[in-house]
């Protein structure tokens, strides 16, 4: 079970909006966010509606760390994921783009499917298309 990103309409909308820190003492979530590492902090973004994992450096520079729609147990699951050593971004990214390649096309094939057939069968007949494979002997 994923939990649900902010879309990135939501992140748009968001990105100059006021971010409200949620303080360990309101959410347990968040208590049990520092505990994972304690450069780690909940916010809430007013403007696209969404949560915020940030950490913060030792420069005080803050780095996103993911999004949420919800806020439950499975954004502490996917931290402790994240956090683990062994994750592998560059693997899931990969593995992201290849589902959505794969989910292009099979829309694209959903799409185009039936007329392509057709138009292949319109090309065979006016090209008189036997659909015959001639070999030379001995092959």
């Amino acid at each position: 079970m994923e939990i649900k990103p902010a879309t990135l309409a939501q992140v748009r909308a968001g990105r100059d909006g006021r971010r409200v820190l949620v303080e360990e003492d309101v959410l347990d979530i968040a208590r049990r966010l520092t505990l994972i590492d304690d450069s780690l902090s909940l916010h809430w973004n007013e403007n696209g509606e969404y949560f915020v994992v940030v950490q913060t450096d030792r420069d005080g520079r803050e780095h996103l760390v993911t999004t949420a729609q919800e806020l439950d147990g499975r954004l502490l699951d996917r931290i402790l994921q994240l956090v683990h050593p062994s994750y592998d971004l560059a693997g899931e990214l990969d593995r992201l783009d290849a589902e959505s390649e794969r989910a292009a096309d099979w829309r694209f094939r959903e799409k185009t499917g039936a007329v392509a057939e057709k138009l292949a069968h319109a090309l065979r007949k006016d090209v008189e298309a036997k659909n015959r494979v001639f070999l030379p002997r001995g092959v």
